[in-house]
């Protein structure tokens, strides 16, 4: 079992409001939980939102992490493997789609 970082996520301003507006205040927490387990070298964690570029007035709330600079792809690949299968199992099917998932390396 991996161990969990404590890092928190800085959120920027909005992000609040349209949890609030989906009923979605717990499934980001577990979103978060899930992305802190799934990562645990995370290096920074950031929250944003960011407007679907298909649809109009769709926004997502985008889990932003940094890994450190020399990460194993096939370590990464697991990670992320592990963090969609938990949000499939603990994030209601209802507002899995809320969420995205941005994966940043620090530069060299």
């Amino acid at each position: 079992m991996p161990t969990t970082t404590s890092l928190e996520p800085t959120i920027e301003p909005g992000v609040h409001d349209i949890l609030r507006r989906h009923n979605a205040e717990a499934a980001f927490q577990t979103a978060c939980d899930i992305a802190r387990s799934s990562f645990p070298t995370m290096q920074s964690f950031h929250v944003e939102l960011l407007d679907d570029p298909d649809e109009e007035d769709k926004v997502w709330v985008l889990l932003r992490i940094v890994l450190p600079h020399a990460y194993a792809w096939e370590t990464q690949h697991q990670q992320e493997l592990r963090f969609h299968e938990g949000m499939v199992a603990q994030v209601s099917l209802e507002l899995n789609p809320l969420f995205g998932l941005s994966i940043d390396h620090l530069p060299e």
